[in-house]
C-alpha cells in the first residue's frame, strides 16, 4: 500500500491524489470493505422490497374485499324497502325467551292486528311480569269488554316504567277500551 492512502473509518471511499500522477489511489482492503457494505445494504433493500411487495398484495386483497362488500351493501340496500317490524322479525331467532318479541313483530306487520292493540302508560303494573295477563283481564272487565286478550307484554323504555301492550282479538274492543279510558281520564281531570 502506498503512504498516500487513507483508511476508511467512516465506510466512505476517500481517494487521495498522488502528487506526481494526479490519479487517486485506493487501498484494496478499503475497496473490499466498501463492496461488502454495499452488498449488505443491497441485501437489506431487497428484503425490505420483498416485504413491501407482500404487504402491498395483502392490502390489495383487502381493498378488493371491501369494494365487494360495499357493492353488496348498495345492492342489498335499495331493491326492497322493509319496515322496521320486518327487519326486526328477520333478525330474531326463535328461542323461548324471544317468543313474545317475535309475536310483537308479527303483529306490527299486520295493520288489522295493530289497530286491535292498546298501549297503557302511567299505569301501576304488577311487580312480576307473569301477572301482566291477569292485570290485562282486569282492565277488560273494568272497560266491559267481553272477549279475551290475544296477548299482553311489557315494552321497556330507556328510562321510566315500562309500557303495557294489550293485544285484543278485534279492533272494536281496542276502541272500546280507549274510549272508556278517555272518559275516566276526563273525569279524573275535573
Amino acid at each position: 500500500m502506498s503512504s498516500s492512502s487513507i483508511s476508511l473509518d467512516s465506510n466512505v471511499l476517500a481517494p487521495v491524489e498522488d502528487c506526481e500522477s494526479k490519479t487517486p489511489e485506493v487501498a484494496i482492503g478499503d475497496v473490499y470493505r466498501l463492496v461488502l457494505e454495499m452488498s449488505k445494504s443491497l441485501a437489506q433493500v431487497t428484503l425490505q422490497n420483498k416485504e413491501l411487495v407482500q404487504m402491498n398484495g395483502e392490502l390489495m386483497k383487502k381493498v378488493e374485499s371491501l369494494e365487494l362488500s360495499v357493492k353488496e351493501l348498495k345492492v342489498d340496500r335499495f331493491p326492497s324497502k322493509k319496515s322496521f317490524a320486518q327487519v326486526v322479525t328477520a333478525g330474531l331467532k326463535s328461542s323461548a325467551a324471544q317468543v313474545s318479541l317475535i309475536k310483537a313483530a308479527e303483529i306490527a306487520n299486520d295493520a288489522e292486528k295493530r289497530n286491535a292493540a292498546v298501549v297503557l302508560d302511567k299505569v301501576e303494573l304488577p311487580e312480576s311480569a307473569s301477572s301482566d295477563g291477569q292485570f290485562g283481564q282486569e282492565v277488560l272487565k273494568a272497560c266491559e269488554v267481553q272477549d279475551k286478550l290475544a296477548s299482553v307484554f311489557r315494552l321497556q323504555r330507556k328510562s321510566g316504567p315500562p309500557l303495557l301492550k294489550l293485544q285484543m282479538q278485534k279492533k272494536e274492543d281496542a276502541r272500546k277500551i280507549m274510549s272508556r279510558c278517555m272518559v275516566q281520564k276526563k273525569s279524573a281531570q275535573k
